[in-house]
Parts: structure tokens; sequence; C-alpha cells
């Protein structure tokens, strides 16, 4: 069973050093992070942190992030699937106009999986 992302878990575009900055609005805490629903991370930007090299004909850095797969089926909280460790998504990035398809989420914490 995979684990349960956090406020404290790192969510990357996959372009390093990629970090997408993400807050809970859950009120489920793991310790003392909040863990993080589908919108704490769908539609965020990447705050400048995306590592595809501009200006490169072609390349534009990530901004937005769009989640597709990683929703617990189980676990809720306020009617929110909770998001897990197989978090998969994508971005607004291109390299050499290839559309980029790497956002990832790492838990950071095995103490909460869900299915």
């Amino acid at each position: 069973m995979p684990n349960v992302l956090t406020a404290s878990s790192t969510v990357s575009c996959g372009h390093p050093p990629g970090a997408v900055p993400v807050q809970s609005t859950a009120k489920l805490r793991v310790g003392t992070a909040a863990v993080l629903v589908k919108t704490d991370i769908d539609s965020k930007s990447t705050d400048g942190a995306c590592g595809i090299p501009v200006p490169v004909q072609g390349n534009k850095k990530c901004t937005t992030t769009t989640v597709s797969q990683g929703m617990a089926t189980k676990l809720t909280v306020g009617g929110n699937a909770v998001m897990l460790e197989g978090l998969l998504g994508s971005t607004d990035g291109t390299i050499a106009t290839a559309q980029q398809a790497f956002l990832a989420g790492t838990a950071n914490q095995t103490k909460l999986t869900s299915l």
C-alpha cells in the first residue's frame, strides 16, 4: 500500500530542482504534517523551480501542474481523496516542443498508507 502524501512530502515536476510548493487544506494529520488532497497539488505553480534550460528554442519551464493519478480510493478528507506516493501527472513545460509528463511525489513518511 502506498504512503500518503503530506505537506512535508516532496512533489516535483521532474526537472531538478523542480520542487512544487504545496500547502494542505486538510484537517487530517500524520504527525505534525497535514495530508494532501488533489486540490492541494492540481493546478499549482512550480514557483520557478523547474530546471528546464531556457532560452533554448522550443523549451518552456514548467509553471503549472495537472494531477492524473495517485488519489486514494478509500481514504478521504472532507469528501476529497487523499493523495498517495503513486502520484502521477504532467506540467505545462516543454523540451524541444515535447510536452513533459513528470509530476511525481515522495511521501517522506511511513506511518499512514492507503489503497
